[in-house]
């Protein structure tokens, strides 16, 4: 497999069907709606955290290093 893991593999193929997916929605005119966000959510995540994909975030998560504060899990959907 090139020593790439099995992740590593799924992660290009679902970002690949990610951009093919919104691809489509642009060339369509298609407005980007939470459905279509969440759609492509779920293709990226597809096989490699089917938990969470599609979904919005279900606790607080900080980044290392970053000033921003992303919003409490909460308010996400808002």
């Amino acid at each position: 497999m090139g020593g790439k893991s099995i992740k590593e593999h799924l992660e290009a193929i679902n970002h690949e069907k990610a951009i093919l997916y919104l691809n489509d929605l642009v060339k369509e005119n298609n407005p980007i709606t939470e459905w279509n966000i969440k759609s492509i959510h779920q293709l990226v995540l597809k096989d490699i955290d089917d938990d969470n994909s599609g979904r919005y975030r279900r606790e607080n998560v900080t980044i290392k290093g970053a000033t921003h504060i992303p919003p409490d899990y909460l308010k996400v959907p808002e």
